[in-house]
């Protein structure tokens, strides 16, 4: 099975329950000056971020981009369907000053790496499909101006995942 809809759901679970310790293990060693604060739960977004909806920053928005289907043969396990997906991971953040708002980029750049690198997102309780999540890049978007009328900089940290799927050729659940 593709199942890229249950990775997307499995990525964002395991984030929510993760990532707020390591913001603030990384607030630890970097210094309380530039704090960062964890998304939401309700902050996680399967799609892009869009300047008309209304949403409480910072934001995550999950973005596969493609998926690419390993052909196995019959002496190499043709049941088991191994998949490479790559999905963009997008944090929206917003600040009223520049260069702490670069910092908390950084932060969370920090953060998000090391609690998605080379970690198996599979949720308790399957046994019918693993998922392992490899950072390959981050990159660092522009600062979008304030508003004409006032407001908070924003930016944004990108950060790409190789996400690597074994799934059996059976049903899942």
């Amino acid at each position: 099975m593709l199942s890229i809809e249950p990775i997307c759901d499995d990525l964002i679970a395991f984030l929510q329950a993760r990532l707020p310790a390591q913001l603030d293990t990384v607030v630890a060693a970097m210094g309380t000056r530039h704090p960062v604060t964890a998304p939401r739960t309700s902050a996680y977004y399967l799609g892009e971020w869009h300047r008309f909806r209304p949403m409480q920053l910072p934001a995550v928005f999950i973005v596969p981009s493609r998926s690419v289907l390993s052909v196995r043969t019959a002496d190499e396990g043709a049941n088991i369907d191994k998949w490479q997906h790559q999905l963009l991971l997008d944090v929206l953040c917003e600040g009223a000053e520049e260069e702490s708002l670069t910092r908390c980029c950084y932060r969370y750049a920090e953060a998000f790496y090391a609690t998605l690198h080379d970690q198996d997102i599979t949720r308790a309780g399957i046994s019918t499909r693993g998922t392992q999540v490899f950072v390959s890049a981050v990159d660092y978007g522009p600062m979008i101006a304030k508003p004409a009328g006032g407001g908070p900089f924003k930016k944004d940290v990108f950060l790409t995942l190789n996400v690597l799927h074994y799934d059996r050729s059976t049903p899942v659940g």
